[in-house]
């Protein structure tokens, strides 16, 4: 059996949609301002502001479909993956909750600036589900099922999850800006590789809902 089950993986596509809905109802009810747009995830200078706050939601919505077209989720997938999901809710609080109790009401500076308050909840949040749903849900399946009819699971999680870092952090860096490299070496290691990893090995559902959730805690542990 697969290490990542479509199934589960279309769970996880499905659980993304309630935060589809928040970003546009965020995108109503509190737009960004420039000053949010200077401190954006460079991942959003690729794109017209509209197309970024209305396309990331829509193309949720188009993935969803997708994976359910492609593998239905059985009832013990969506089970599994609620179970997962309310877990990376709680691990995400605890994980943002340590660095503030350790670094105090600014962030570490080794995080780059759109993990900050600075970008507001509409677009911290939107960078971060538009990257899982262009690396995690289309970009990782597609690697990993491919390297793992080629060598053993646990190799091919880890070859995936340093593809996927070394993808995410020059994806990053071609967006506008000239960020300290501690910042591509971040990217390249926390959102990358690790989180990766944990999408492979702990469920779909579990890592991208911590990453969502992130981006709720963030404003509301920091300043």
């Amino acid at each position: 059996m697969t290490a990542l089950p479509a199934g589960r993986v279309s769970a996880a596509a499905l659980l993304t949609l309630p935060w589809c809905l928040l970003l546009v109802a965020l995108a109503l009810l509190q737009p960004a301002t420039d000053a949010n747009w200077l401190a954006a995830d460079p991942i959003l200078g690729f794109f017209p502001h509209a197309v970024n706050v209305w396309g990331v939601p829509a193309l949720g919505l188009v993935l969803a479909l997708v994976w359910v077209a492609r593998a239905r989720p059985s009832a013990q997938d969506l089970r599994w993956s609620l179970v997962r999901a309310a877990a990376g809710v709680v691990s995400a609080g605890l994980i943002v909750g340590t660095i503030r109790w350790i670094s105090g009401p600014l962030p570490p500076p080794f995080i780059p600036t759109e993990e900050s308050t600075a970008p507001g909840i509409l677009l911290g949040l939107n960078a971060g589900v538009g990257e899982e749903l262009i690396f995690r849900l289309m970009w990782v399946p597609i690697l990993f099922w491919a390297l793992e009819r080629r060598m053993p699971k646990m190799p091919a999680m880890a070859l995936t999850a340093i593809l996927t870092g070394v993808v995410f952090s020059v994806v990053h860096a071609l967006g506008p800006g000239d960020p300290p490299l501690a910042w591509h070496i971040s990217r390249c290691l926390l959102p990358g590789a690790l989180m990766t990893f944990a999408f492979l090995r702990l469920g779909p559902a579990f890592l991208i809902t911590a990453h969502f959730a992130a981006h709720i805690w963030i404003p509301l542990l920091f300043r």
